[in-house]
């Protein structure tokens, strides 16, 4: 006899994560800063809430404000980032415990993985 799980009607894993494409070289590293694996979000779980946000991309980096306090961010692809500002504006969903930023729309969920710091060099190859 297997066990059958019963589907959770509020979460669609079909459209729940949409690959941002890199606007520079291929980087195969998911440290923070870099891609975004799926496992942390399909993870994520109801205690983990997300709060709203306004990210901004410019030459000197990103700056991620939450609750009136900008802060400055680090991301391997500003570049991708301020097309998904462009697309989707600049509020975003901001889940501080896995240093990810959401925009959903219709298709899925465009993630993005935000550094404090500078952070570690792009791992050449495919990601």
């Amino acid at each position: 006899m297997s066990a059958q799980t019963t589907p959770d009607p509020t979460r669609d894993e079909t459209t729940i994560f949409t690959h941002v494409p890199r606007t520079g070289e291929p980087c195969r590293s998911y440290a923070t800063g870099h891609n975004v694996h799926w496992i942390p979000v399909l993870s994520l779980s109801p205690t983990q809430e997300p709060v709203t946000a306004t990210i901004d991309a410019h030459p000197d980096g990103i700056t991620l404000t939450v609750e009136g306090e900008p802060t400055p961010m680090y991301n391997h692809d500003p570049d991708a980032i301020a097309g998904l500002i462009e697309q989707f504006g600049s509020t975003c969903q901001w889940y501080p415990q896995l240093r990810l930023a959401n925009w959903r729309d219709g298709t899925g969920g465009h993630w993005v993985s935000l550094a404090e710091s500078p952070f570690s060099p792009c791992l050449d190859g495919p990601g």
